[in-house]
């Protein structure tokens, strides 16, 4: 049961993915990096304004769904999908608890 969670579903190193390889890796670390400024905006206004911790779970969040893409440079496993997805759901619950504190705020 424990080696499906295991299962590589793609693996930069493959030759299979040789033609992409040179896309599919940055387009990930760039993504990070989105991931990752967002979580630090999210956390900067959390500290100006200290409106509601769950400022606090929405900005962890983001920063866990960048780390998942930095993963996600090297392979992609189901356990990885699963996380990004219960990454993805926490984002989704805290966009919801965190805008009806920034009713004009985009994140």
């Amino acid at each position: 049961m424990w080696d499906f969670f295991s299962f590589t579903i793609v693996d930069t190193g493959s030759p299979m993915l040789e033609s992409y390889r040179h896309l599919y890796i940055p387009f990930n670390i760039i993504e990070a990096v989105f991931w990752f400024a967002i979580g630090l905006y999210v956390l900067v206004r959390y500290i100006r304004h200290h409106k509601t911790w769950y400022e606090l779970q929405y900005s962890l969040s983001f920063t866990l769904f960048g780390i998942t893409d930095l993963i996600e440079t090297h392979s992609t496993t189901v356990w990885l999908l699963g996380f990004k997805a219960a990454c993805l759901l926490a984002i989704l619950q805290g966009r919801k608890l965190v805008l009806t504190h920034y009713p004009t705020a985009k994140f």
